[in-house]
């Protein structure tokens, strides 16, 4: 969308149809990748702290709905550059050392901040899936204390749980 110039191949047969096709212009670019996800962003943190504004069976309201929405979206951020500065440090500090007589130290730091990367979002994915397993289980538990009857796709996920 912003680098390239398609240009047509002379004589080639699946180009005979299509001209030259320029790039995108900024402001298609702007608004594509910048103000559109910024809007519906917006648009869902505003309806997730919708739904999260109302009082639980108990009359108790909940935690504020940004924290989680912070914890979950800013968590591997900030664990990614945690893990990145601690390599930094490491490779500034033994990468001269080692280089000589560990040629591929380089390579092995990079396998080590991948991997710990990749944990980290197993980590945080898991972590919100939990938080969403307990949610739906303290709603199906309150569906039950009051209506007391419970269906069997949710005797099922009770006894999943």
């Amino acid at each position: 969308m912003i680098t390239g110039y398609k240009k047509k191949k002379l004589g080639h047969p699946s180009e005979k149809l299509s001209g030259d096709v320029p790039r995108a212009g900024w402001r298609a670019v702007i608004f594509s990748e910048v103000i559109f996800p910024i809007i519906m962003a917006v648009l869902f943190v505003v309806a997730y702290m919708f739904v999260k504004a109302f009082p639980d069976s108990d009359g108790k309201y909940p935690p504020s709905p940004l924290i989680r929405i912070a914890v979950i979206s800013l968590g591997p951020i900030v664990w990614n550059a945690a893990i990145l500065l601690t390599l930094f440090l490491i490779s500034l500090f033994l990468g001269p050392m080692l280089d000589p007589v560990f040629p591929i130290f380089g390579s092995v730091m990079a396998f080590i901040a991948h991997a710990l990367g990749v944990v980290g979002m197993i980590g945080f994915f898991e972590f919100l899936v939990r938080i969403n397993v307990y949610l739906l289980c303290n709603f199906m538990l309150t569906f039950i204390n009051e209506s007391g009857s419970l269906s069997c796709g949710m005797c099922l996920t009770l006894s999943w749980v």
